[in-house]
């Protein structure tokens, strides 16, 4: 474990000193900004976010096949629940609720794990998260509290952070840019951020701002800042509203970090809820609704193979397996125990944690695919990397053995 300590190299302090005499002069934020760069699609090597890519499908084209009444190949202990974990490069990252850090996925090593931010001389305070962090190649990002900040991957040291007015409730990386809603000077905006730098892009006004959820090509795509029914697709480079739509029942979790929420597949766009709500991409006309036998109190998380799709309704502790075309109703699961909305849907595969383990279901039919994982504590937030699946319990993080 790695001990927190100031580590401020040459290069960080060359950064901040030329960014500090550009404010002082007056010189354009723009000089030192990277060009906007398009996301590049989510190889099966990695999940570097909640959901596994911006697009929130929760699917890997992976496939995934586990033994079920084994110890795990390794089992990584971290005194703090675990909120959540993402994949990249050859570690898994995670977060607790006052700390973040990352684990080999070989041997289960924590590489790295740090409960105040470094080097930041002055933010020696205690830190917050909400969610799991987003992998992004050469940085790592999390919300925390007030702030989204930069770390090095390889060692958990800051490389930038961005303040804002309180408390950061929606974060979303694409490409070179990091998306999050927020309170700048006195006003609730949404804000694209340069993930090089962490200088502003663009900043939304309130009157067109969403809560960043999912995206695909060009379009960033979330329920507005100031009404739960009304969602927005803002162009992703620009900031600039594409079209607005209203939706027939509220998003109760929209504004909550980590809380699921829709997915985009073949062109649409999915909206958990009492009535499931497919729009347009392109436009956001509804393409169909379906009613679920559940109330609409409570957190709702949708994800898609393109072909079929789940809705996770949590507090219902209620799964729903619809059709993408049309959404028909083909099976509901229920009374399972629930453990979060947060599943992993392989090639055959979907892995559902539970309160004493975890289900392996089949996406077509909503039948066991394998039998139960029995594990006696919870498990939650699976992911399948490179054909291994890993999985949170109550005593840390494990990697499952596969057949």
């Amino acid at each position: 474990m790695q001990p927190d300590t100031f580590q401020i190299t040459r290069r960080q302090a060359l950064a901040a000193g030329v960014i500090t005499g550009a404010s002082a002069l007056g010189l354009p934020r723009r000089w030192f900004r990277s060009a906007y760069e398009s996301p590049a699609p989510v190889e099966n090597a990695a999940w570097p976010m909640g959901q596994h890519d911006p697009a929130g499908t929760g699917h890997t084209e992976d496939s995934v096949t586990i033994q079920t009444r084994n110890q795990p190949a390794w089992s990584a202990k971290i005194d703090d629940p675990v909120l959540g974990i993402v994949a990249g490069g050859e570690q898994l990252f995670f977060t607790t609720n006052r700390s973040v850090g990352a684990i080999a996925r070989s041997d289960g090593t924590i590489n790295w794990h740090v409960s105040q931010f470094n080097p930041i001389p002055w933010r020696n305070e205690s830190l917050s998260f909400a969610i799991e962090p987003t992998y992004l190649g050469d940085q790592l990002l999390v919300a925390e509290s007030d702030s989204i900040v930069a770390l090095n991957p390889e060692n958990g040291t800051t490389l930038w952070e961005f303040e804002t007015d309180e408390t950061i409730t929606s974060m979303l990386a694409l490409g070179n840019t990091v998306y999050c809603e927020a309170t700048l000077e006195n006003e609730q905006v949404t804000v694209a951020l340069d993930a090089s730098s962490g200088f502003e892009r663009f900043r939304v006004p309130t009157e067109r701002a969403i809560h960043p959820q999912v995206s695909s090509g060009d379009l960033l795509v979330g329920t507005a800042v100031d009404d739960p029914r009304t969602v927005r697709a803002l162009d992703s480079k620009s900031g600039n509203t594409r079209w607005t739509q209203t939706l027939d029942v509220p998003q109760q979790s929209a504004a909550l970090v980590g809380t699921g929420g829709p997915c985009i597949v073949e062109g649409t766009v999915i909206f958990g809820g009492q009535t499931v709500q497919a729009v347009s991409l392109e436009g956001g006309a509804t393409r169909w609704t379906q009613q679920l036998d559940v109330t609409n109190d409570g957190r709702f998380a949708v994800v898609s193979n393109g072909e079929m799709v789940h809705v996770f309704a949590l507090e219902a502790d209620l799964i729903a397996g619809l059709t993408l075309s049309d959404g028909d109703d083909l099976w509901t699961m229920s009374k399972l125990g629930l453990a979060d909305w947060n599943p992993a849907l392989t090639a055959d595969v979907l892995y559902v944690g539970v309160d004493d383990g975890m289900y392996s279901v089949a996406p077509k039919s909503g039948l066991a695919a394998l039998p139960k994982i029995s594990a006696f504590t919870a498990m939650w937030s699976p992911i399948a990397v490179d054909g291994v699946l890993y999985a949170v319990r109550d005593d840390g993080v494990v990697k499952l053995k596969g057949q």
